[in-house]
């Protein structure tokens, strides 16, 4: 019997907000799979730290979709509000967040940790920051 060969996955995920916190606030969000970009979308009105998190809510399902189960993923992001909610290191003071902390962490699948990157190692954050036109 051929033993089967495990992937490593690494995928970057980063969320911003142009006008963040004003009524014309304007959120991206961008995922990367190794150095591929494979989701960069405009994520409507939401805050800073809601894009972060919607960034790693798409990265969870696109993971459930089309990475095998036996392999193992890490998801980069440089929110560590968004990191250390979803691993539950913290809790959190707003409800609007720690409601969706709860629905992204619940997403997560079995074969993938998320970690907490400096900023100028992600690659979602560097395509947000190069490739976005200003509003």
């Amino acid at each position: 019997m051929k033993n089967k060969v495990i992937k490593v996955h690494t995928m970057y995920a980063d969320g911003g907000a142009y006008n963040n916190g004003q009524a014309n606030q304007s959120a991206r969000i961008c995922v990367v799979h190794e150095s591929e970009v494979i989701i960069h979308e405009d994520a409507g009105n939401h805050t800073n730290n809601e894009a972060e998190f919607l960034a790693i809510e798409r990265a969870f399902e696109w993971i459930e979709k089309n990475i095998d189960k036996n392999d193992v993923v890490v998801v980069f992001s440089d929110s560590k509000l968004a990191v250390n909610m979803i691993d539950y290191i913290w809790q959190g003071q707003v409800q609007r967040i720690k409601d969706l902390r709860d629905r992204v962490a619940n997403k997560l699948p079995k074969n993938t940790t998320i970690k907490w990157i400096y900023r100028d190692y992600n690659k979602a954050g560097q395509y947000l920051e190069f490739n976005l036109p200003r509003v």
